[in-house]
């Protein structure tokens, strides 16, 4: 997640980790579900996005790019099966330490900081 700096020094390998844990497995997952959903007639597919993809971050911009893209995903599901009982939704949990950010003890406190000054809970997301 660190090594996610800016559009010039991102390391691209990075880039194509985030983009395939944020677009291809949100694609893929989507390709799992959507016959089961149809089958049954009416479901609804909820996909993790962030606040990153709209506020204009000095640093994660692969992260960023991809959780805004994931939005694009969401509305081409709504359009393209809404009227056949498929929602899909985007939700923007807020920053979470997930069991991988706190093994890797490369959160820096400052950052936990900021990330709490502009959550709208007292708390960060834990999973």
């Amino acid at each position: 997640m660190f090594q996610d700096s800016d559009a010039l020094g991102v390391d691209l390998g990075v880039f194509d980790r985030t983009i395939a844990v944020n677009l291809r497995g949100h694609l893929l997952a989507t390709r799992a579900v959507l016959p089961h959903l149809l089958a049954a007639g009416a479901g609804a597919i909820v996909y993790t996005g962030s606040g990153a993809s709209d506020s204009g971050e000095a640093e994660r911009p692969s992260y960023a790019m991809s959780k805004g893209w994931l939005g694009a995903l969401m509305r081409h599901v709504a359009s393209r099966w809404g009227r056949e009982g498929i929602t899909g939704n985007v939700v923007a949990p807020g920053f979470t330490m997930t069991e991988e950010l706190k093994a890797s003890g490369q959160v820096p406190q400052p950052f936990i900081e900021r990330m709490l000054e502009t959550a709208r809970s007292p708390r960060l997301g834990e999973s």
